[in-house]
């Protein structure tokens, strides 16, 4: 989250290189679980997919339920990422189900943000709005009153907003890319500046005001050391080379 994308690759590399021969299929599956979610992050859908599968497989041959509902919720996640709407939402809700069964939480609020774009992706945006309501109110129960996914729940919440086309949300989405950017900056999640400053800019695109796009994307992206390769940072370098000097 602080912008070290290659520092988390790397770091969860080695975890898993350490259990090569070993028997711990419990430690395994957090391992694949933690690969899989930080390459759904960064946009690297090829080894997110290869290892959600590998961590369904070990979960199911270890009878690891919980992990295996782990698997799915990222599995849903993904498809919606690449924007498999129609299918990541029923991947989405089936785990769903299976938590509201056992009893278990697993990441409600950043799956929850997931099964909401893919409702905005079908849509279904009042649906949308509702679940990130719920994200939300669940991410406020927490210790400080905002965890760590509450800056991408209101930035998706702003990105809903604007797909209403109506011209009153857009100060309504415009506040919750602000709030998303101040809760991330507290939090130091360079990694979520960068995303709310993508929205803002392409919100500004879209109005027109290409001049006022440059300085605050420039100012987020260029505090970044690493992961350029990251589909994040390639979508504002592209955004940025777009615009006049």
């Amino acid at each position: 989250m602080q912008g070290f994308a290659e520092q988390a690759v790397n770091e969860a590399r080695l975890s898993l290189k350490g259990l090569q021969g070993a028997d711990h299929p419990l430690l395994l599956c957090r391992t694949l679980y933690g690969i899989s979610r930080t390459s759904t992050m960064t946009g690297d859908f090829a080894t997110a997919d290869r290892e959600i599968a590998r961590l369904i497989e070990v979960a199911k041959g270890s009878n690891a339920q919980l992990w295996e509902a782990a698997a799915h919720f990222l599995k849903g996640k993904l498809l919606v990422e690449r924007g498999e709407f129609a299918q990541g939402l029923l991947v989405l809700r089936d785990a769903f189900e299976t938590c509201d069964r056992t009893g278990w939480h697993i990441s409600y609020e950043e799956y929850k943000g997931a099964l909401a774009l893919g409702l905005a992706g079908t849509g279904r945006l009042d649906e949308a709005l509702i679940a990130l309501d719920d994200a939300m109110a669940t991410d406020r129960e927490g210790a400080d009153g905002r965890g760590w996914y509450a800056p991408e729940l209101l930035r998706i919440k702003g990105e809903v907003l604007l797909q209403q086309a109506a011209d009153q949300l857009v100060l309504a989405a415009e506040d919750c890319f602000n709030q998303a950017a101040q809760m991330a900056r507290e939090q130091g999640a360079l990694f979520w500046e960068l995303r709310v400053a993508l929205s803002v800019a392409r919100l500004r695109m879209s109005q027109g005001r290409r001049r006022e796009v440059r300085e605050p994307l420039a100012s987020v992206y260029d505090r970044f050391t690493e992961g350029f390769a990251t589909a994040d940072l390639l979508a504002a370098r592209a955004l940025l080379e777009g615009l006049p000097p």
